[in-house]
């Protein structure tokens, strides 16, 4: 039963560790969204301002310049949501083995239960055989 406690609480640290690694990486993406939100929003403030003929030659660079940016976010939230998918993968098996140990034990302490009232019964039973002898 010790080692089974051992395992139980050694899995719960996985289920926490990974949690907390899967909350790292959506903090990650939301931030890479935020950055690319921001990032188009600029873009578009440019775009109002770039009436001026002499702004439009330098205003195009500036758009090749943001979209390569742009792209590089979007392949950058792209590789975050597969690490995030596969921390799910990773989380979801930590907590069926958690699971797994917890039916075990709650099994082996069902048993052990049983076990203990059986012994109860029949010390029970042993009792009242022994005034029922002496009455007879």
């Amino acid at each position: 039963m010790k080692g089974l406690d051992s395992m139980i609480r050694l899995q719960k640290w996985q289920v926490d560790e990974k949690r907390r690694q899967l909350g790292e990486l959506e903090a990650m993406r939301a931030d890479l969204v935020r950055r690319q939100d921001a990032l188009r929003a600029e873009m578009a403030a440019e775009k109002a301002v770039a009436n001026d003929h002499v702004v439009q030659f330098t205003f195009a660079t500036y758009i090749r310049d943001t979209l390569d940016r742009l792209e590089t976010l979007s392949n950058s939230i792209q590789e975050v949501d597969r690490a995030i998918e596969a921390m799910q993968d990773e989380l979801a098996e930590v907590y069926r083995e958690l699971k797994k140990y917890e039916v075990a034990r709650a099994r082996h302490l069902a048993r052990s239960r049983q076990e203990e009232a059986r012994r109860d019964q029949t010390a029970t039973d042993e009792v009242a055989l022994t005034m029922f002898r002496r009455q007879g």
